[in-house]
């Protein structure tokens, strides 16, 4: 309000009758801006506290991930096979963005080299709504490493 006064900028409301030329009305739109901002703060710490009850009950915040644990570490294990990321995202039914997040989170939970841990799940590729048979991923992946 103080910018837009040094501005020249004179804000006159209609109804209720303000003027911020005046000091009452100035006084008026200040106390209506800090309760404003005062609400928009009350509602952030409700959503945050609501948050938090909801996890201490155990219960998923947020939007569900697109592949489970299984199918991460089969994605990550394509990837380190060869397989390129359009190829891993078209077999999983999601888009390349979500396979770079899966490799990046992979290598943040894997301190050094994750190959021994991604060889160990073994290559189990099912697809979400199920219409890719896992013959042929197998193979798919098979032709590009020999995995």
């Amino acid at each position: 309000m103080e910018e837009l006064r040094k501005r020249g900028v004179i804000v006159e409301c209609h109804h209720p009758r303000l003027d911020t030329s005046d000091p009452a009305g100035r006084l008026v739109m200040a106390v209506l801006a800090d309760l404003a901002e005062w609400g928009a703060r009350c509602a952030h710490r409700a959503h945050g506290e609501g948050l938090a009850q909801a996890r201490k009950q155990g219960k998923t915040v947020g939007r569900p991930p697109m592949l489970d644990a299984q199918q991460r570490a089969n994605a990550v294990t394509m990837r380190e096979a060869g397989i390129t990321r359009a190829e891993v995202a078209k077999i999983f039914g999601v888009s390349l963005a979500t396979i770079r997040r899966v490799e990046r989170s992979w290598a943040r939970s894997t301190p050094g080299d994750s190959t021994g841990i991604t060889r160990q799940v073994g290559l189990h590729f099912t697809r979400p709504n199920g219409r890719v048979p896992q013959e042929s991923v197998g193979s798919l992946c098979r032709e590009r490493s020999g995995c």
